[in-house]
């Protein structure tokens, strides 16, 4: 029984070897998980959704996509009845019409099957692989937001022998992404289509209006925190009510009692502008590259997008005319960017005529007008200029983080917004005023809200006790952390005799040109020594290097000028502080006022000494663990989040990146993984491991031995 126990915990160990079956190398389009492994919820909402699997969200996706065609007739068509093979019950065989005949054009060339990895995408679906991207689940490496995916145009389609369609498929007006790191995927560039991405969104707004007839929301198509509010609280399974293109449509805003007594003679408009002009706005921002919009999701900064100092970030403001009639009048919009914590540093206008299709940008004539200032203030106006019928212009402005902006309640901003369009709209001076001309029935604006954090000085000045600014506890005693905001100071308190504070993931102090730290800090009633030990960059957490100090006892705030100009590792970039109170009370607690980098040490300086005891053992869930470090006690986000570019996820085409499609079979294998390794081994032991196990098993078990045994 020795032989079949072996080889059966081998076998195991085989599977959990990462595969490279056909496409699982790239990393900008979904695989659907097995359904066998893939962990599905069906929960009351989307925002309680669990699991890797997008076929969920199915019914709620047939809805949708059923109320895209009741707006606009056609606008999807199924393409299930070409030569396709569908790669998971997630993807959706839809595309434009157009599209459809241009990509069964291809398929009829070449003569095979396609095997479709992914298709039409639904924003219930784009939600999903958006909030698993931001959280570091299911292997997403890049998704873009709802309502910016080309996978919810009907006009994208990935493959996974992209290399032997290529030629077929750009015969047919098919664009291969391979250029822009994204080789699975191709985009239909032929006439004959239309941008109904906010058709996708107004589809939903018109189901959840319809189905919540108290709750209504403006059915304008665009994507904000309104719609995403109300995508979050929808149910999985889909609405009671679904698709119903003879509805009427319910009115969010419906107009009051008409004026019993109204003027006999109004006064006519001094600029008539023609009834058939439509303005459309829409606004984005996008983190810096290489970092998630949500540094620190806690207290003030819950749902604002985060940057650290020095950090330059894109506000994008796009205009369309959505009217089949040029407007003649120029379009001038406002701006506003908070200071002293941002400032403009680069601004750019594009259009994206001829093509009129909301994604192929190129700079504007009115980038150049001489009215137009080459470097943005604080606030002011910009000219847009006229605009063919169909054009939309994208006015993009690089803004740079300039002082830490925690303390704010209202957080940092930038505003932008259209001021005046002769006859249609204006004029609005600034964010708050009144519109008297208001004919596109909604203020046409957009607003970015930002929290600068500093990366080395903290003063805990938020607004509420959750503004601990990123700071975490860093050992496995059970944490408590706060901010006191009747007296701007942190206070963490933990069990075991200990307290250990930890300053955030975005921590960089130069070493060279900061020969020491000023804290500013107390504990509890009594003195206590105080171990202090930091990571370079590159480096892991090493409790045996730490130095020590005492914080004199009172309990009362004390300034402590800490003198390192003679420690050995204080050099070089510091990614990361720790401050940990030995104390021989059962539940010490540490306040922090403030702390801040001494460029010049002033005379009494604290020198602190090597710190003799011997350190402490890892708990479980310490963050130095290497083996697949946890989020912090507070939630905050893997110290090494996915890269999020600043350029790909804003553009059509650069999506982005899950996991490979055995994903789920790498979690399901995952304990086996764990036991099998130590340290910081990781898959490149396996093949080693198996080995020896496999001799192991020759000479322990009688592998092999059969002759033997037998004679």
């Amino acid at each position: 029984m020795k032989q079949p126990i072996l080889i059966t915990f081998l076998l195991a160990l085989v599977g959990c070897v990462p595969g490279h079956s056909d496409g699982d190398h790239h990393d900008h389009h979904f695989h659907e998980p097995d359904t066998e492994l893939a962990v599905v919820t069906q929960a009351v909402n989307l925002s309680d959704v669990t699991g890797c699997s997008l076929a969920v969200v199915r019914a709620l996706d047939q809805q949708i996509i059923d109320e895209m065609n009741c707006i606009q007739p056609n606008s999807l068509v199924p393409f299930d009845d070409l030569n396709v093979e569908l790669g998971g019950t997630s993807t959706w065989a839809y595309l434009q019409p157009t599209a459809k005949a241009a990509f069964d054009r291809a398929i009829r060339n070449r003569g095979i099957s396609f095997r479709v990895n992914s298709a039409y995408r639904t924003i219930a679906q784009q939600y999903l692989l958006y909030q698993w991207y931001q959280r570091g689940q299911c292997g997403i490496g890049l998704a873009a937001r709802p309502g910016r995916s080309n996978h919810q145009s009907g006009l994208a389609v990935d493959v996974s022998d992209y290399s032997g369609w290529r030629s077929h498929m750009e015969a047919q007006g098919w664009d291969w992404l391979g250029a822009q790191s994204d080789p699975f995927h191709y985009d239909y560039r032929g006439a004959g289509t239309t941008d109904i991405r906010e058709t996708a969104v107004e589809a939903f707004q018109r189901l959840w209006n319809r189905n919540n007839p108290g709750d209504l929301i403006s059915e304008d198509g665009l994507y904000g925190p309104q719609t995403e509010s109300r995508l979050q609280r929808t149910p999985a399974d889909g609405f009671p009510l679904g698709a119903d293109c003879n509805a009427p449509d319910p009115d969010p805003d419906p107009d009051p009692d008409p004026d019993p007594d109204p003027d006999p003679d109004p006064d006519p408009d001094p600029d008539p502008m023609p009834t058939d002009v439509h303005v459309f706005v829409s606004g984005d921002s996008s983190a810096p590259e290489g970092q998630p919009r949500g540094l620190f999701e806690d207290g003030n900064s819950f749902g604002v997008m985060d940057v650290v100092e020095g950090q330059r970030f894109k506000v994008d403001f796009v205009v369309r005319n959505g009217a089949d009639r040029p407007n003649t009048d120029q379009v001038l919009v406002g701006y506003e960017i908070v200071s002293p914590w941002l400032r403009a540093t680069n601004r750019t206008i594009y259009s994206d005529f001829p093509a009129r299709d909301g994604r192929t940008w190129q700079i504007n004539d009115a980038n150049n007008l001489p009215e137009n200032p080459a470097m943005l203030g604080a606030n002011g106006i910009l000219n847009l200029a006229v605009f063919s019928p169909g054009e939309s212009k994208r006015l993009s402005i690089e803004v740079e983080a300039v002082a830490a902006s925690a303390s704010v309640p209202d957080h940092a901003h930038v505003r932008v917004w259209v001021k005046h369009i002769g006859g249609y709209y204006g004029e609005m001076d600034g964010w708050d005023d009144p519109v008297e001309n208001n004919q596109a029935g909604n203020l046409l604006r957009f607003e970015t809200k930002v929290d600068v954090f500093s990366p080395d000085h903290w003063t805990f000045e938020g607004p509420t006790a959750q503004d601990v600014e990123g700071w975490t506890i860093c050992d496995g005693s059970s944490p408590s952390l706060s901010v006191d905001t009747a007296q701007d100071r942190l206070v963490g308190r933990a069990s075991r005799g200990r307290v250990c504070l930890e300053t955030p993931i975005w921590t960089q102090i130069d070493a060279n040109t900061y020969p020491g730290l000023r804290l500013r800090a107390s504990a509890d009633a009594g003195e206590h020594r105080v171990r202090l030990v930091w990571r370079r960059s590159g480096q892991q957490w090493d409790m045996s290097k730490a130095l020590s100090f005492q914080i004199p006892s009172g309990g009362a705030i004390s300034e402590l000028n800490l003198d390192l100009s003679q420690a050995p590792d204080w050099s070089g970039a510091i990614e990361g502080v720790r401050f940990q109170v030995v104390s021989s009370l059962q539940d010490p607690a540490m306040a922090v006022e403030s702390l801040e980098p001494l460029s010049n040490i002033p005379s009494g300086a604290i020198v602190p000494q090597p710190d003799t005891d011997e350190p402490e053992p890892l708990e479980p869930d310490d963050p130095q663990d290497p083996v697949d470090p946890p989020d912090d006690a507070n939630n905050n986000p893997d110290p090494n989040p996915r890269p999020l570019p600043d350029g790909p996820d804003e553009q059509p085409g650069a999506d982005f990146a899950p996991d490979d499609g055995n994903a789920g079979a790498q979690a399901a294998c995952a304990t086996t993984v764990t036991a099998a390794r130590s340290g910081s081994q990781r898959w490149g032991g396996g093949f080693f491991l198996l080995l020896g196990l496999l001799l192991f098993g020759w000479r322990r078990f009688g592998v092999g031995r059969s002759t033997q045994e037998g004679a």
